[in-house]
């Protein structure tokens, strides 16, 4: 079964007290996610962790949120989409249902969502954990996260 939590909005401002449901991904559709956002980021010119194009949710998990801010809108935008539609609103009437724009008021909410889903993805690769044992490639993302931004030559 895919895990599920309800963010509610703690913060002062408008969307206090509104809650979401985010849901994991399929297990497929959140490798090819990860899959996504390092070729994304290789033609972004960014350096991704050695081994990443294989590891998928794991190296994603070492690079770190960062790696999804940092690389172009033009790049990001299809992978924040597909965080967001994780997220469904709860309505105070218990009823859950897809954000439509009139749900979110406050732009720092969209941030803290997709984190929020981001989280959700690689919450079960604590710090310093490996995939396998003999996983050669995901022992080598432990050991040697890297998140080094270069801007593409043009």
């Amino acid at each position: 079964m895919r895990k599920e939590i309800i963010y509610t909005v703690t913060d002062e401002g408008r969307d206090t007290g509104k809650k979401f449901k985010i849901t994991e991904m399929p297990a497929f559709q959140a490798h090819k996610f990860a899959l996504k956002a390092f070729s994304k980021a290789v033609r972004a010119g960014m350096n991704t962790p050695q081994g990443a194009e294989s590891s998928g949710m794991m190296a994603l998990a070492k690079a770190g949120y960062s790696i999804l801010v940092a690389m172009p809108f033009e790049l990001s935008e299809e992978l924040f989409d597909e965080l967001f539609a994780c997220v469904q609103v709860v309505t105070s009437a218990n009823i859950v249902r897809a954000v439509d724009s009139s749900d979110i008021e406050e732009i720092q909410t969209i941030l803290k969502l997709n984190k929020a889903v981001y989280e959700l993805h690689v919450d079960f690769f604590p710090a310093g954990s490996q995939l396998t044992s003999e996983s050669e490639i995901s022992q080598q993302v432990v050991k040697k996260p890297s998140l080094n931004i270069k801007i593409p030559r043009r």
